[in-house]
């Protein structure tokens, strides 16, 4: 964890990953992801931390998803939250998704939060719908989140936002979206075939996207 070398650090953090149950290896992936200057083995620091248990390895993980500075390494932290079930894991990826300035880290706590907080986090993802991101990465992760949790409200926003003036891309995001929530509605279905037609490769894509999902 000390070596000069950057790989030679970013290795070992990874191959901590076997030692899960030691506290002296819990220390030092802390310690990596709190104080190492590249950001590639904070990373992999807090890869691993989450194959650990415990509230040492919580803690840890939830100040870097809060604090460090690549958004890189709080995405890492934050995907890695996913696999800590607890209250105070639920208020930490609720302020990620609230005020983070990374939409891919905002996705990411989209996604962690329905992980941890299943029965009570539709109201996150229904207000992300509304979201603009890169890509649409918010939008897709609030969506993705929706279908698991089955929302009935979900169908109700998602075809009101339709009605709006869309770009291209984004409407096809929310047709598919609609179609994995409505699978048996075959008109969705034929909407979201249509824009396989489309001019935009971008489009066509996530058409293509939405249909292997559906």
């Amino acid at each position: 964890a000390n070596d000069k070398h950057i790989m030679c650090r970013v290795r070992a953090a990874e191959g901590l990953a076997q030692y899960d149950e030691d506290e002296d290896a819990l220390a030092a992936l802390g310690q990596a992801l709190r104080n190492d200057k590249f950001w590639a083995v904070r990373r992999e620091a807090a890869k691993t931390l989450g194959k650990f248990k415990g509230d040492k390895a919580r803690d840890a993980l939830i100040a870097a998803s809060a604090s460090d500075a690549k958004s890189f390494v709080r995405r890492e932290a934050i995907k890695a939250l996913g696999n800590f079930k607890h209250a105070t894991t639920n208020d930490a990826l609720r302020a990620v998704v609230a005020k983070d300035p990374s939409y891919y880290a905002v996705a990411e706590g989209l996604q962690a939060l329905e992980k941890v907080d299943h029965d009570s986090c539709e109201a996150e993802h229904l207000a992300a719908l509304n979201t603009m991101s890169h890509r649409d990465e918010v939008l897709k992760a609030a969506i993705g989140g929706l279908v698991k949790l089955k929302s009935a409200e979900a169908r109700s926003r998602i075809s009101k936002l339709l009605e709006g003036d869309l770009t291209p891309e984004r409407r096809v995001v929310l047709i598919g979206g609609l179609a994995r929530l409505k699978p048996e509605d075959a008109e969705i279905i034929t909407q979201l075939h249509e824009q396989l037609d489309n001019d935009r490769t971008t489009v066509r894509r996530k058409a293509i996207e939405a249909i292997v999902e559906v």
